[in-house]
Formats: C-alpha cells, structure tokens, sequence
C-alpha cells in the first residue's frame, strides 16, 4: 500500500481535468491503474465600492454633517474576509468618519455579489477642501488585499448676517 498525493494549482477560472497513470508490476506481469482527476479554479474575492473610483461629497457648511453609504460588493467567486476600514493605515480621520458598517472586521462577505453597507459621513471644522482614502483590507482567499476609494468634500464657511441701522 502507498498513498499518492497530488497538488492542483490553478491558474485559471473554471474546470481543469486530467488523468493518473501508475505502472506497476503485480510480480508476474505489468498492469496500470488510471485514475481521473478534475478541479475548478475559481478567482479570488475582489472587492469594489460603489458609485465609481471617487466620491465628492460637495460643498457641506462648516458644523453640518453630510453622510453617504457605499455598497461594498464582491465581484470573485471566493469568499472574502473583511478587515478594518482604514484610511492611510488609519482610522478615518476627521471631518471624516465611519458611522455604520453592516458587515463589520471579520466578517465574510459571500462570493459572486456579497453585500454589505459602509456609511462613512463628512463633517467639516475647517473651510476648504478635504481628502481622504478609504482604505477596506481583506483575503481575498489567497492574500491579503487593499480596496482603495478616494473621498473628498468641501467645508464652507456659514452664511453671516451683518444687521445695521443704514441711517435710519
């Protein structure tokens, strides 16, 4: 008795087939023993946000807040470990913030379409335009991976009303 281990390493999507052929002698004469071999490969998790590369909240006045919530979406045939969402190895630094993420660190978001919901909102202190990267690690089944998603916004300045008696 031996045992045969055999390795499958796809290096592309879909069905791969083959067959094993052992020679060997029973002690009178030479036989074969055939075996057929068959794998899927499947492409690792990829992960996109929605609403296109970058995201302009506009202008939004100084002390309001203006939130918008990305769909974070699965694209591979594997299924993908969520990690943190960061931004430049970071938390989100102010005026943004992660407010609501259905899904969470940890997390395995289902192949094929996997959803989930990040809401990051933005919070302006300062007049003048902000920029950040949200910046959603996960395996992708094999490695680790960055799905990088640039924000921006605008903080302005609120209105002022100057009262006067204009000579009356």
């Amino acid at each position: 008795t031996c045992t045969v281990t055999i390795a499958y390493a796809p290096t592309d999507a879909g069905l791969a087939t083959d067959t094993v052929v052992l020679v060997y002698s029973d002690g009178l004469a030479n036989k074969t023993a055939t075996r057929g071999l068959a794998g899927t490969g499947a492409t690792p998790a990829m992960i996109v946000l929605s609403d296109g590369g970058t995201y302009d909240y506009g202008p939004v006045t100084i002390g309001l807040t203006a939130a918008q919530t990305f769909a974070v979406i699965n694209t591979g045939d594997t299924a993908a470990t969520l990690g943190t969402v960061t931004t430049g190895g970071l938390l989100l630094d102010p005026p943004f913030a992660n407010d609501t993420w259905s899904c969470g660190s940890g997390s395995l978001l289902a192949a094929d379409g996997g959803r989930c919901d990040l809401r990051v909102v933005f919070t302006p202190t300062d007049a003048g335009v902000a920029n950040d990267v949200i910046a959603l690690g996960y395996n992708d089944g094999v490695t680790n991976q960055t799905a990088p998603y640039a924000i921006t916004g605008t903080g302005k300045t609120p209105a002022q009303l100057t009262v006067s008696d204009a000579g009356v």
